[in-house]
């Protein structure tokens, strides 16, 4: 599975943005969706899901997606990944 459009312009600022969240594969181990300040990362073989808040941890040091608080954004993010998911015909099973 490999699909992708160039970033190069919208990080250069010469182009501007279209889109309002970034899908990721790696391999057949994990996806992720970048949404404004939230990084979601699942792993479905394993069945672990991340979350980062990057504009307060860009380093990605502290995992949220078991915090109380943060799980109406969890869920939200990870019906989005589902979608972006079905939307790039990517095989990988679906996400929880």
């Amino acid at each position: 599975f490999s699909e992708g459009k160039s970033l190069a312009g919208l990080l250069k600022g010469t182009t501007e943005q279209r889109r309002s969240s970034i899908y990721t594969a790696y391999k057949k181990v994990q996806r992720a969706l970048r949404v404004g300040r939230w990084k979601l990362i699942h792993y479905p073989a394993i069945g672990k899901t991340q979350l980062f808040d990057l504009q307060d941890d860009p380093q990605e040091t502290t995992d949220l997606a078991d915090h109380p608080d943060h799980q109406g954004t969890r869920l939200d993010l990870l019906m989005k990944l589902e979608a972006e998911r079905v939307a790039a015909a990517d095989p990988l099973k679906k996400a929880p």
